[in-house]
């Protein structure tokens, strides 16, 4: 049983541009990554310079499994998501918020970081809170 969970900028949905990826993997092999969306100068994620279009694709795949499980979620969640995220979009948390069965869910939305949140500037926000989530439902 879970007691808890924390969610950062949750993908579970993609982008509009996404939508032609079923087809497209199935003609070109990579295309240029997402790596460092970061607002926080000087910071680089380490990422990939391609990414593989069949991966993607079949992580889409993955994503419908994912929703149509959501309901079984029903443990306390705190979803920290980035007010400017250009890899997930807001719709993404917004599905996650509405369709799990927990009756203790908050959203704290992170203003000063990109997607990457975790190393950005609001990283401290994100531990801290963390931290206080996980002690409170860790008895």
């Amino acid at each position: 049983e879970v007691a808890g969970l924390v969610l950062v900028n949750p993908a579970v949905l993609g982008a509009a541009k996404m939508r032609a990826l079923p087809l497209l993997h199935l003609v070109k092999a990579s295309a240029k990554a997402i790596g460092s969306d970061i607002a926080s100068p000087g910071i680089d994620e380490l990422a990939y310079d391609r990414t593989p279009l069949h991966a993607a694709n079949s992580m889409m795949k993955m994503w419908v499994d994912v929703r149509a499980c959501m309901d079984l979620v029903n443990c306390p969640l705190l979803v920290f998501r980035s007010a400017h995220d250009h890899v997930v979009p807001a719709a993404s948390t917004a599905f996650v918020l509405s369709h799990v069965s927990s009756d203790e869910v908050t959203e704290r939305v992170l203003a000063s970081s990109y997607h990457v949140a975790t190393m950005d500037l609001d990283k401290d926000e994100i531990f801290r809170g963390s931290l206080e989530f996980f002690a409170r439902h860790s008895a």
